[in-house]
């Protein structure tokens, strides 16, 4: 039997409290498949970004905050016969995965890391205050 090597973490599989550093061989993980349903619980938005900052390519279902947090890092899916080929593409070109992974790390150091939410907010704040305008007495 031929060994893929290439592999593929399910989010359902970690538990919504353990975390990527946890589990054994993430080094080798290709991909990060997040399968939630629009009708299903909150997805665990975080598990997905420290994936992502391991530059591991994500493949999520088209449910909210999951589309927004990937961007064109990865792939976006809303079927099961959409999630099969995502998979099935990624496993014929592990660099194409690769690339993915490496896109969704630079995503995430941009865009979501403490510092960059934490200036964006500071700027926020800011410019609400200068557009403040004084209550009348």
């Amino acid at each position: 039997m031929r060994r893929i090597a290439f592999a593929i973490l399910l989010l359902a599989s970690l538990g919504s409290r353990r975390l990527l550093s946890q589990s054994p061989g993430t080094q080798e993980i290709g991909c990060f498949v997040v399968p939630w349903a629009a009708t299903s619980s909150r997805p665990d938005a975080p598990l997905l970004l420290e994936a992502m900052a391991r530059s591991i390519a994500p493949i999520v279902t088209d449910t909210v905050p999951l589309p927004e947090l990937v961007g064109d890092t990865g792939s976006v899916v809303r079927s099961v016969e959409e999630l099969a080929e995502a998979l099935q593409g990624w496993v014929a070109e592990p660099a194409r995965a690769a690339v993915a992974g490496t896109r969704a790390r630079q995503r995430v150091l941009a865009e979501f890391v403490t510092s960059v939410v934490g200036a964006r907010l500071v700027e926020f704040w800011r410019a609400a205050a200068a557009e403040r305008k004084p209550l009348s007495s």
